[in-house]
């Protein structure tokens, strides 16, 4: 992500990236950071509680993950449904993701990565925060993942083993 940011401000663009959360790779990420000299452009945000992701989807145009690999990651339901288009890599589909609500790039590709936050800061007017909301809210809320669970468990246990 970072590399596809740094590629976003080479053509020009005044963004600032925002990451939240903690993990096992923020002080590389931070080193990283400094070394490209982006200091000034992109923020650590540490671990969040919901009302901060709350205020931070808030502040916000678009939410980028840029994973190798996840479940169903909660963060990408958090953003749609407080009505923030999302790019996300391939380890999301157009089912979860379709053209209104975001874009779907190839994983570990920071050059397809870059070209979907160019287009999102150049289009972001174009996307509807109500109809990506309406999506989340049929998709990502609790109720409609819980049901979704059931279901799955229902079937697996009905299901003879063989």
């Amino acid at each position: 992500m970072i590399d596809a940011f740094h590629r976003v401000l080479q053509q020009g663009v005044d963004a600032s990236l925002r990451i939240a959360g903690e993990g096992r790779g923020r002080l590389n990420m931070e080193a990283y950071v400094r070394k490209l000299g982006l200091d000034n452009k992109v923020s650590f945000e540490g671990f969040q509680t919901p009302s901060e992701i709350r205020n931070l989807f808030g502040a916000v145009d678009f939410f980028v993950l840029s994973s190798f690999n996840e479940g169903q990651p909660v963060s990408v339901g958090e953003a749609a449904l407080c009505g923030k288009p999302v790019i996300a890599t391939d380890v999301l589909s157009t089912n979860d993701i379709p053209e209104f609500a975001g874009r779907i790039v190839r994983t570990g590709s920071a050059e397809s990565l870059a070209e979907a936050m160019l287009t999102a800061v150049t289009t972001k007017k174009n996307y509807d925060p109500v109809a990506i909301r309406n999506f989340a809210l049929t998709h990502f809320a609790r109720q409609v993942v819980i049901s979704r669970i059931t279901e799955v468990l229902k079937s697996v246990i009905s299901t003879p083993a063989s």
